[in-house]
């Protein structure tokens, strides 16, 4: 399987991280500053890195479809995807 084949995983991962740091989860806060990652906490990164995750699952989700033919998985993923990205400036925790 070839690394392309994974993209949709890596947004997950991406987008899994974001919002954990936006909604400040001490422990990834605390590991994500012990290693000196501080600037990603905030909101001027982490609102480019959920939408650019997002993207990223969705394409890999649209490779999939184009695959194997099932929609399902593409319709399921995209309405959740679209609420996480128009509700994080809406809450206030990512700024605009």
């Amino acid at each position: 399987m070839p690394a392309s084949d994974h993209i949709d995983k890596a947004g997950v991962v991406g987008a899994t991280f974001a919002a954990l740091c936006c909604l400040g989860i001490p422990a990834i806060l605390s590991v994500v500053s012990a290693i000196g990652l501080g600037f990603l906490v905030r909101d001027a990164v982490l609102a480019p890195l959920l939408i650019l995750s997002v993207v990223l699952v969705v394409f890999g989700l649209v490779r999939g479809l184009h695959r194997h033919g099932h929609r399902m998985p593409v319709v399921i993923s995209v309405l959740p995807s679209v609420a996480l990205v128009a509700a994080a400036p809406v809450s206030g925790n990512v700024s605009r």
